[in-house]
């Protein structure tokens, strides 16, 4: 779902009207991972090595508003409502300070909606030239269908006179 400035919230549709964004969420983990330099694996590493030979330099610069915007969950709550979530939720698990930085946390995922798409149109294009192997974060064609519609959810966002979104994956 991409989540406007404006108030609106959007569900990424394919053309034929099917929901997107798994393919999409599995491959912003992995690019996550990849560009957080966390410990990734030996096949990772050479996975996205191929895509930065295609893209003649390094992604993270390509995907940094992808990589800021997206969260999981329900977060619609203000740092003051701790109390609200606990009845709406009963997860007595989450602390109040650890919710106050979940909150912060989302509120800092805003991202400007004309760089996360071009970001988005970049990163369907070197995957198209690149054409890589399948993994568990990547499908062939799979993965391309659902930025496309990312995308096109972007660009009526930006239609819409969006200025910021971010990606709300439930």
């Amino acid at each position: 779902m991409v989540e406007t400035n404006i108030g609106e919230r959007l569900i990424a549709l394919h053309t034929d009207g099917r929901i997107g964004g798994k393919a999409v969420l599995s491959f912003l983990a992995a690019l996550s991972l990849y560009c957080a330099e966390a410990q990734v694996n030996e096949d990772m590493l050479q996975w996205f090595s191929r895509l930065e030979t295609v893209a003649k330099g390094s992604i993270r610069g390509i995907t940094r508003s992808l990589i800021q915007s997206f969260y999981g969950g329900y977060w619609d709550y203000g740092e003051d409502e701790y109390e609200w979530f606990l009845h709406r939720t009963r997860d007595t698990t989450v602390t109040e300070d650890a919710f106050k930085e979940t909150i912060r946390q989302v509120q800092e995922k805003w991202v400007d909606v004309e760089d996360i798409l071009g970001g988005t149109n970049r990163l369907v294009q070197l995957l198209t030239e690149a054409e890589p192997e399948s993994t568990w974060w990547y499908a062939p064609g799979i993965t391309e269908a659902d930025l496309r519609a990312l995308a096109q959810t972007l660009e009526l966002a930006a239609a819409r006179k969006a200025q910021r979104v971010r990606l709300r994956f439930i």
